[in-house]
């Protein structure tokens, strides 16, 4: 399931890289550093997520300002010390492979917003891989090729079972604050 779905964002990606400027704008194609705070009941059990991404973004140009974005890459979740029962474990680490797509809108020069769904997988150190659905909203600001971002990042938009208080679990129980920096190498 997951190579099916890494093979269609490398081909989106390649549909943006080879597509011609007059069609629709140009593509840009950068990579990231990412890092990702969990808060809420995520942030009992996981420490900070370290990761790299690789991003593509598109103009539209019946939209002046408008971009189509696409992302993928990997955030390592480092674990936490939990105390259960007076004794002291290691919280498990996680890896996520997030792939999404969206849109951003510059709504001054190098002010943009952005929004952005799709597939998050969520490869835990012990137990089953789980794939769920993920979604980001955020604020960045563009300096010519390098891109800063402020987002709220949720990695479960299924989620299941009970939270810390006993209340059937939200997907706002799973939530991070995150913060990418990234590079544009590649614009036709």
């Amino acid at each position: 399931m997951f190579k099916r779905i890494s093979m269609m964002f490398a081909l989106a990606l390649a549909g943006l890289a080879f597509a011609s400027p007059a069609q629709a704008g140009a593509p840009k194609i950068g990579a990231q550093g990412a890092f990702v705070l969990p808060v809420g009941d995520w942030s009992d059990f996981s420490g900070i997520g370290l990761g790299a991404l690789i991003n593509a973004d598109y103009g539209i140009d019946a939209v002046k300002g408008l971009q189509l974005t696409g992302r993928l890459g990997i955030v390592h979740f480092l674990g936490k010390e939990i105390e259960v029962l007076g004794t002291t474990i290691d919280g498990p680490t996680v890896n996520m492979v997030p792939l999404l797509v969206g849109a951003k809108y510059f709504f001054a020069p190098s002010v943009y917003g952005g929004l952005e769904i799709g597939a998050n997988y969520i490869i835990p150190e012990e137990g089953d891989s789980e794939l769920k659905f993920a979604f980001t909203a955020g604020l960045g600001y563009m300096i010519k090729d390098v891109d800063l971002r402020a987002f709220l990042f949720l990695p479960d938009l299924s989620p299941d079972g009970v939270n810390s208080d006993g209340d059937d679990r939200s997907a706002f129980d799973f939530m991070g604050i995150g913060f990418t920096a990234g590079y544009r190498f590649y614009a036709m």
